[in-house]
């Protein structure tokens, strides 16, 4: 039986790593995402993402698209949501809930600015739409022409106090890897999602050579080096997203011996 294709008709739906709601959070899908799913007939779809990670998704949370125009949209997005959550209006298709979307942080869309209303057009691979105020989304050519690592390292700070979530990816709630991706993904780079592939991505940087901007690999968990010793970086332990010094001989303020302890490698993407 041929895979369907598709996109996430929610703010945000979250991926099982089994048919049931009370198994692992492994990730999770932002709205308008693309995917790819098994037929089935269950609640339950098994549903791989535009990088092959896969996970179980409730059905509900998926409107089918041809194949075609779900790839064309995945190339032509080019906007990104920059408020913490979007508030979508004048929702257009009945294959879409009924009532406004909360659109997360880091979602990218489709859309059309219309300067005389201030307002952006999304439009979604059935050709369906809403729309979003312009404050709430930028063009992602500004942060992905020019990558600079003092901006990355702003945009990372913006996220300070997001709680921990298992399997999360947005201003909902991140898990390490999720909020380093969401992170890189403004300036044009496509991480993988678990911290045992995100390591393999750029190239090693000694440790004494860090700098701004680089990622740094601990024991099943990575962050954002935000120079003097400081790493940027969504703590299970913590909680949040918060900034904790990894190197005693800088500074002692918010110093994480288990982090220093098991520091990795790190590595430079640009």
């Amino acid at each position: 039986m041929p895979m369907k294709y598709g996109y996430v008709n929610l703010c945000l739906a979250d991926m099982w790593g089994e048919p049931r709601f009370n198994s692992e959070r492994v990730s999770q899908l932002l709205f308008s995402e693309i995917v790819e799913w098994s037929p089935s007939r269950d609640r339950f779809a098994k549903v791989a993402d535009r990088t092959g990670y896969e996970g179980w998704v409730d059905q509900n949370f998926l409107t089918e698209a041809p194949k075609a125009k779900c790839l064309q949209y995945d190339k032509a997005r080019n906007a990104v949501v920059t408020s913490f959550n979007a508030r979508t209006y004048v929702r257009i298709a009945a294959q879409i809930p009924t009532g406004p979307l909360r659109i997360p942080y880091g979602t990218r869309l489709v859309a059309t600015y219309n300067k005389k209303t201030g307002w952006y057009r999304i439009t979604l691979p059935d050709d369906s739409q809403c729309m979003i105020g312009g404050t709430s989304v930028e063009p992602l050519e500004k942060f992905a022409a020019d990558p600079h690592r003092g901006h990355l390292v702003i945009q990372a700070r913006r996220l300070l106090g997001v709680p921990f979530l298992w399997g999360g990816t947005s201003a909902f709630g991140f898990d390490c890897s999720g909020f380093v991706r969401t992170v890189f993904s403004f300036y044009g780079f496509s991480l993988p999602r678990d911290t045992k592939d995100q390591i393999k991505c750029g190239k090693p940087v000694e440790r004494n050579d860090m700098r701004i901007g680089d990622l740094a690999f601990f024991d099943r968990h990575v962050g954002i080096i935000d120079g003097n010793g400081f790493l940027l970086h969504c703590s299970a332990g913590g909680g949040m997203v918060r900034v904790d010094s990894i190197d005693k001989r800088v500074t002692s303020h918010a110093y994480r011996e288990d982090l220093d302890k098991s520091f990795k490698e790190a590595r430079r993407l640009f």
